[in-house]
């Protein structure tokens, strides 16, 4: 636990199957223990990696940052992010 919050290391979950309620449960928390205009800001592991967990962190007004490895499609994708962007 920190500051009241508990960690996603900590609860027992399978990350493809709970993530979404998962993040958006712990969005949540956030909101309630944090001031009102705090930053929540979602960092997930290759796990989580979907559209689910992320739509739960932004659908609950946080931010989303997720580790994935670097297979040809996230390749492919940063090679057409144009370099002045």
């Amino acid at each position: 636990m920190t500051d009241g919050l508990t960690t996603a290391a900590s609860l027992a979950c399978a990350s493809p199957r709970g993530g979404k309620r998962l993040v958006a449960d712990a969005v949540a928390t956030a909101r309630r223990v944090l001031d009102p205009g705090a930053a929540v800001l979602v960092r997930m592991d290759a796990a989580f990696y979907g559209c689910n967990p992320v739509r739960a962190a932004r659908a609950g007004g946080a931010a989303a940052s997720v580790t994935t490895r670097m297979d040809q499609r996230v390749k492919a994708a940063i090679a057409s992010i144009a370099r002045d962007a």
